[in-house]
């Protein structure tokens, strides 16, 4: 196994610039491809939980293990999927999460989520997702949609007992509101909808925000500036 460091700077000037870190509290998890990283050998058997909070995501079976790719997008590393996953316990289960993510989702029908918060099942958990010709925030089933890009991206989903919102580079997509019935969990699926499923991530993931319950706006744009910048993704 290869270590890869515990993090790179990048940006300049002073005051030092905003960072999920900021979040405190409500920061339930942070993968950042340039931290933490474990190699086995080109792939990523271990991904270190920048927020501190311990929810390291891991893969022990070498064919189900992400490549590492070192320059993904302005200079930044990523990992890349293509039916590969990590696994990860949160150290609280969640209802409400809001989950944001910088990557790459190909236009695959039935192309898994980036990120699921659920108990080996999407069935009452919730996700970031990639249909045909669409990018989705789901909570029990129940979607909010954008029309997708296969360019780089940065998206956003906000998911509540209420309603689920989704936004692609800054820009709302059509929520789903109504009443919606997530079941608590503490575990994070990356990569894949659950262990045994065939729907599963073709793309790349260079960073992944999650955090408890629903983000207020201020922050969310925070967070889809600085994912922005740091990858040379224009944000509205």
């Amino acid at each position: 196994m290869i270590g890869i460091g515990c993090g790179v700077a990048f940006g300049g000037g002073s005051p030092s610039p905003w960072t999920p870190a900021a979040l405190g509290a409500d920061l339930a998890a942070w993968y950042d491809a340039t931290y933490g990283i474990t190699l086995n050998g080109s792939n990523v058997a271990l991904w270190l939980d920048k927020s501190g909070k311990g929810a390291t995501a891991s893969q022990g079976t070498a064919g189900d293990q992400p490549a590492f790719t070192a320059s993904w997008r302005n200079g930044m590393p990523a990992l890349a999927f293509a039916g590969d996953w990590l696994d990860a316990t949160l150290s609280a289960a969640l209802t409400n999460a809001t989950i944001i993510v910088a990557g790459t989702f190909a236009n695959n029908n039935n192309t898994a989520a980036a990120l699921t918060i659920a108990d080996g099942s999407i069935n009452t958990g919730c996700c970031v997702w990639r249909g045909t010709n669409q990018l989705i925030a789901r909570a029990t089933w129940r979607d909010a949609v954008i029309a997708s890009t296969n360019d780089p991206c940065v998206v956003s989903g906000v998911m509540t007992t209420t309603r689920s919102d989704v936004w692609l580079n800054g820009v709302a997509g059509t929520p789903y509101v109504g009443a919606i019935a997530l079941a608590a969990s503490p575990r994070l699926l990356i990569g894949r909808q659950n262990p045994a499923g065939s729907a599963a991530l073709t793309g790349a993931i260079a960073e992944i925000i999650v955090a408890a319950g629903s983000m207020s706006s201020a922050n969310r744009v925070l967070c889809e500036r600085y994912l922005g910048t740091k990858y040379g993704i224009a944000v509205a």
